[in-house]
C-alpha cells in the first residue's frame, strides 16, 4: 500500500509497497494530499494518475462521505453553522453525521449553538474556490 510520506510545495513523495519511492508533480493529484495519506497510482498511455484511497476509522462516516475533508458551499455552511448550529445542520451537509448526532443529542446545553457559531466565523473566513466551495 502506497503512502504520502513527504509534501512540498510542488512535490508529493509516496512510498511504494517495495520499498521504492515516487516523487509526483502536486498536479498530478486530483485531492489534497496530507501526510500519512493511502494512494493508488494507476499508469497508462503516458500518464499517472495519483488518487487518495477511500479507507476510514470514522464509525459514523456514510459510504459516500469524507475521509479528509469534503467540499461544500461556503454561504450555504455559514448559514446553517450560524443559525442551525444548535441541531448540527451544518455537521450532516457536510457530510460528518457523528457529530451532527452529537449536537443533536447535546443541543439542549448551548454548546452546539456556540460552536456553530465559532465554525461559521471560520469558515467565513476561508477563500473559496471559483465556484464558492470550500473545503471543510
Amino acid at each position: 500500500m502506497a503512502k504520502i510520506i513527504k509534501i512540498d510545495d510542488l512535490s508529493v513523495s509516496v512510498g511504494l509497497d517495495d520499498g521504492g519511492l515516487r516523487v509526483f508533480d502536486r498536479n498530478q493529484l486530483n485531492f489534497e494530499p496530507k501526510l500519512g495519506d493511502e494512494v493508488d497510482i494507476f499508469e497508462g498511455d503516458g500518464q499517472v494518475v495519483v488518487t487518495r484511497r477511500r479507507t476510514s476509522g470514522n464509525p459514523f462516516a456514510t459510504v459516500d462521505g469524507p475521509v479528509n475533508g469534503q467540499k461544500v458551499n461556503q454561504l450555504a455552511y455559514v448559514l446553517f453553522a450560524i443559525l442551525l448550529g444548535t441541531f448540527g445542520i451544518h455537521e450532516f451537509y457536510a457530510g460528518k453525521v457523528g457529530l451532527g448526532i452529537l449536537c443533536i443529542l447535546f443541543c439542549w446545553t448551548g454548546i452546539p449553538s456556540l460552536v456553530g457559531l465559532i465554525k461559521g466565523i471560520l469558515a467565513l473566513t476561508r477563500k473559496a474556490d471559483d465556484d464558492g466551495n470550500i473545503l471543510i
